[in-house]
């Protein structure tokens, strides 16, 4: 599975590299910080708010996969927001493997969603919840 496979995003800006593992309401993808990003600087590397849109894309897999499933060829959401975001440091320099882990805190009926997702980098701690709607499937 790649991620272009569940997300509409394509070019330099489609940040996530690989799908890790993907279910209904979980995903955990992994990124490569790498000087030819978006974003990048060549002093520091990814400043760490860079990490919401990672959690993002991440979400987004979730959604496309779970589009897939019900049948939806084209699924849409909106980022609304963000919520408790909080990282251990200013900046992730390059040549650092992320991996990102994310996990459905609520879906309601009308398609309000909320998603917490976080860093498995033991050296790296980041975390926040991401607030978005999701367009439901007529079927639903």
């Amino acid at each position: 599975m790649k991620p272009a496979d569940f997300l509409p995003l394509r070019g330099r800006i489609l940040l996530i590299d690989e799908i890790i593992e993907v279910r209904r309401g979980y995903a955990k993808t992994r990124v490569r910080v790498e000087a030819d990003r978006p974003f990048f600087d060549p002093d520091h590397g990814w400043p760490s708010w860079v990490l919401i849109e990672l959690i993002a894309q991440s979400v987004g897999i979730v959604g496309g996969y779970d589009a897939k499933v019900a049948g939806d060829p084209d699924p849409k959401g909106f980022l609304l927001g963000t919520r408790r975001f909080r990282a251990g440091q200013s900046w992730i320099p390059a040549g650092i493997t992320l991996e990102i882990e994310v996990t459905e805190a609520y879906l309601d009926p009308g398609g309000m969603a909320a998603y917490d997702g976080r860093l498995l980098n033991h050296d790296i701690e980041a975390d926040c919840r991401v607030n978005l709607y999701r367009q439901m499937p007529e079927n639903t």
